[in-house]
């Protein structure tokens, strides 16, 4: 694991233990109302870092793109690293295998830190029953920065041997939808010109893209995206707080399917930081089309 990523990480979990024993002694000392507050707040946190990331959702999503009828899960942002390792894929891929999907896209960053050390946390993968496909995202380039040196190669290889398909700036065929995807377009590794070369004029394509700035490029008839994680923190009726999603769209593209834009962002199953979701589960998503009708 990279320097930065080891310093951050240790010093998020010191203040988070700090906040966790810490809000119940302030508590001690206040008020009634005082202790009602930090109470919940407590619990919120204990919540958010310690139970709600484990818990796995599948959500069917019903879309009407102008593609054949099809039945696909997304998955995205695993991060495997600090936080998530392969009892957690494990768990995934055997979700996966039960969901009745055609097939299982994933855009993007498979680690969080080391891939040489994290990489082998995917080792699960060689057990999905049903084929995958999927692009990179920034960690899986980068360890932490942009200087860092790329570790793209080392994450493609290990998903190769598990049987992912991985798509760089390519594309292949499932069944009779192309699934085109590029390489990291958050730091603007991808080539749209490549990505769609060998893809016959017409032909039905679905679009993968870690981030959901794609849209801002090209308008398939569908788009799978990442990246955002839906903002691991949401709150009732606002969604993702505001100013915390990584991308020039913000919330206009934070989490869901945008049918305006014919885009699915991912809310992830993974976490980076300090490892915390509310409101916002860890998500398998099936994607269920029922065609446009040809006027």
């Amino acid at each position: 694991m990279s320097r930065r990523i080891s310093s951050f990480f240790l010093i998020g979990e010191i203040l988070l233990w700090l906040l966790i024993f810490g809000v119940p002694v302030l508590g001690f000392f206040s008020g009634f109302f005082w202790k009602i507050f930090l109470g919940i707040f407590w619990g919120c946190l204990v919540w958010a870092r310690f139970f709600e990331p484990k818990i796995i959702r599948v959500r069917t999503q019903k879309i009407s793109v102008s593609l054949p009828k099809f039945r696909l899960a997304v998955i995205s942002d695993l991060h495997v690293g600090p936080l998530k390792k392969r009892k957690f894929v494990a768990r995934l891929v055997e979700k996966l295998n039960r969901s009745g999907a055609d097939a299982v896209l994933i855009p993007g960053d498979f680690v969080w830190g080391d891939a040489v050390k994290f990489s082998p946390e995917l080792v699960p993968f060689q057990n999905l029953k049903i084929p995958a496909f999927a692009t990179l995202g920034n960690h899986d380039h980068f360890a932490e920065k942009k200087s860092d040196p790329d570790q793209s190669a080392i994450v493609e290889n290990f998903l190769k041997k598990f049987g992912v398909r991985v798509l760089r700036n390519s594309a292949e065929k499932l069944g009779k939808i192309w699934i085109a995807g590029t390489d990291d377009n958050y730091s603007h590794f991808h080539d749209l010109l490549e990505t769609f070369k060998k893809i016959p004029v017409g032909a039905p394509v679905i679009l993968l893209a870690h981030s959901p700035s794609i849209a801002d490029e090209i308008s398939p008839a569908l788009t799978v995206s990442g990246h955002t994680h839906g903002g691991q923190i949401r709150v009732p009726i606002l969604g993702a707080i505001p100013f915390v999603i990584p991308t020039k769209n913000g919330k206009k593209l934070e989490k869901g399917w945008y049918a305006a834009r014919r885009i699915f962002v991912s809310g992830g199953v993974g976490e980076v930081g300090l490892g915390m979701r509310f409101l916002n589960f860890p998500e398998i998503t099936i994607l269920e089309n029922v065609p446009l009708k040809k006027s």
